[in-house]
């Protein structure tokens, strides 16, 4: 049984509650378990409360990193993207499927990188369909290969992209001193000495 959910502080409450109720139960007449009821009842109330909003709490967690993987799969070096992934050995701690399909990831990521290399980035695709596809089983949700590959990720976008990183690489080119900076001049105006 998987008790993580319940702090000790809760499990000690309530441990002391039953005991109180069973000696209430064992050694009074039915008015003593009555008042027993009324006192304790509020009590059970809120820790069954804050069990509810705990679960709901990390489903809510890892719901938000399927989102967001899910969202941002095209762009896997966005911001976005790496917050997300690296959120996941903490809101998905105890599931070790998902732990060591992250873990097969971000070895992968930490390989020897060549650009342009299909057969890296097939495997690399590969690794994050199925850590996707376990996170989204956890949550219910029977995510076919075909759904994770499916990614709207309209040409203008990847044209913008495209043409914003030649804008930084250039200007980090021209700041750093490895390219001068290109200046054209059209129409010199001729130099007067009256």
């Amino acid at each position: 049984m998987n008790i993580k959910w319940l702090p000790w502080d809760s499990l000690i409450f309530l441990a002391l509650v039953i005991l109180v109720a069973l000696g209430f139960f064992i050694y009074s007449d039915n008015n003593s378990a009555a008042i027993f009821a009324a006192l304790f009842s509020p009590c059970a109330a809120v820790v069954g409360q804050r069990y509810l909003d705990r679960r709901a709490e990390e489903r809510s967690k890892k719901h938000r990193i399927l989102e967001v993987l899910m969202a941002s799969r095209a762009t896997r070096g966005s911001p976005l993207f790496t917050e997300a992934f690296n959120a996941i050995p903490l809101v998905f701690y105890g599931n070790k499927k998902v732990a060591d399909t992250w873990k097969e990831y971000y070895q992968h990521h930490a390989s020897d990188f060549v650009p342009n290399d299909p057969v890296w980035s097939d495997k690399q695709s590969k690794l994050l369909y199925d850590l996707l596809r376990l996170i989204s089983l956890e949550l219910g949700y029977d995510l076919s290969n075909l759904d994770l590959k499916n990614i709207y990720y309209p040409t203008g976008l990847v044209d913008t992209e495209y043409r914003q990183h030649a804008v930084l690489k250039g200007f980090a080119d021209v700041f750093s001193g490895e390219k001068p900076f290109p200046i054209h001049v059209d129409n010199m105006p001729e130099n007067d000495t009256k």
